[in-house]
């Protein structure tokens, strides 16, 4: 039986063909307007794309990947020529308050149509995106890769593929409670101000390696569901994980950390990589888990490190660790596999009050835990 002869009864096909004749007819006029000179007619295109995706549900990518595409190309990032390659011409800094609000009108309309509507309270536990309405289109992907981004805010927003490899943000970049369903790339990003990821969740990889954080760095109750790399990661402002829970593994492998650094109940369940980072301002890990390995090898404490009742159960290493500051803080942590501090150096006092090795005989256990810093 042919196809059309299995529609309803009263169906009309040329109905449907005249219907997606014009969505296509509006979609390429509001592209037009798009790619307009005239800011003012830019504009427009934003808002008909914008009326397009509420009506046709089919659209809704292609319209964000639009709108992020002009972000990206008109705010590229610098390219870093090679040594034969001649200079890149400067580019125009002044934009026009007209093309700002351009941009800041689409920037507006990322959030609002990723942005989860539900009340805080009914948010719980934030597994499941709402559902989707004309104003709400999440989660979708979003790449604003090499870019010099202005303001954006997408907090409490559901992003599917997130891409920021090499972006710049040069304001305040706030994520807080947002869901990332797919992978997020911000290796090599540049956060310029206020870095707020609180009460994120991650639901699989996340890369953070390389990038550079100017101001705080907020991840406190964040969850990582897939691996989460910060390796060469450097936080130039005060960096805070507190209570983030990391359920795939967390590479923090060469970060460096050049204020406070604030890990306090942080928990751990796959393996933990610090070795060769440097903490120069004030390591915090008081009350943090370890279910995985935590590798601390090579890494330097020159302000301090206080693992006050962190607890590791899947082994940890501190071999070569040096610890240069203040006082280093193990009092009442639990160590209940190996635990290796060959080779760490220790200028300062080392508190080991109540330091329990579990994998010891109960005859060798204080002897093992003074031996282990040197005490």
């Amino acid at each position: 039986m042919a196809q059309w002869e299995k529609r309803p009864p009263g169906h009309d096909h040329r109905v449907e063909v005249a219907d997606d004749t014009r969505v296509t007819e509006l979609y390429l006029k509001a592209v037009d307007q798009f790619g307009s000179d005239e800011p003012a007619v830019r504009l427009g295109g934003v808002h008909a794309l914008d009326r397009l995706g509420r009506e046709h549900p089919e659209h809704r990518q292609v319209i964000v990947n639009l709108w992020c595409s002009y972000l990206r190309m008109t705010n590229p990032q610098p390219t870093n020529p090679g040594p034969n390659d001649a200079p890149e011409p400067p580019r125009e800094t002044t934009v026009s308050s007209e093309e700002q609000h351009v941009q800041t009108t689409i920037a507006e309309l990322l959030t609002a149509r990723l942005r989860d509507p539900r009340p805080h309270a009914e948010r719980n536990p934030r597994i499941t995106p709402p559902p989707v309405t004309p104003t709400f289109w999440g989660p979708l992907d979003i790449d604003l890769s090499n870019t010099r981004l202005p303001a954006v805010d997408l907090s409490d927003c559901w992003i599917a593929t997130a891409t920021f490899t090499n972006t710049t943000f040069t304001t305040d970049a706030r994520f807080r409670g947002t869901v990332f369903t797919d992978d997020a790339g911000f290796g090599g990003a540049v956060f310029t101000g206020y870095a707020g990821f609180g009460g994120a969740i991650f639901t699989d990889g996340v890369w953070f390696g390389g990038a550079v954080f100017t101001g705080y760095a907020g991840f406190d109750g964040a969850v990582f569901t897939g691996g989460a790399s910060f390796a060469e990661a450097v936080f130039i402002g005060r960096a805070g994980f507190v209570e983030a829970v990391f359920t795939g593994g967390a590479w923090f492998g060469s970060a460096v950390f050049t204020d406070d650094a604030a890990f306090g109940g942080t928990v751990v369940t796959g393996r933990t990589w610090f070795n060769a980072a440097v903490f120069t301002g004030h390591a915090w890990f008081v009350g943090a888990t370890f279910t995985g390995r935590a590798d601390f090898s090579g890494a330097v404490f020159t302000g301090g490190a206080g693992f006050i009742g962190a607890v590791f159960t899947g082994g940890a290493g501190f071999g070569g660790a040096m610890f240069t500051g203040r006082a280093a803080g193990f009092g009442e942590a639990i160590f209940t596999d190996d635990a290796g501090f060959d080779t760490a150096v220790f200028t300062d006092n080392a508190s080991t009050d109540g330091l329990m090795l579990l994998w010891q005989d109960p005859e060798t256990e204080t002897a093992a835990a003074e031996d282990a810093v040197g005490g």
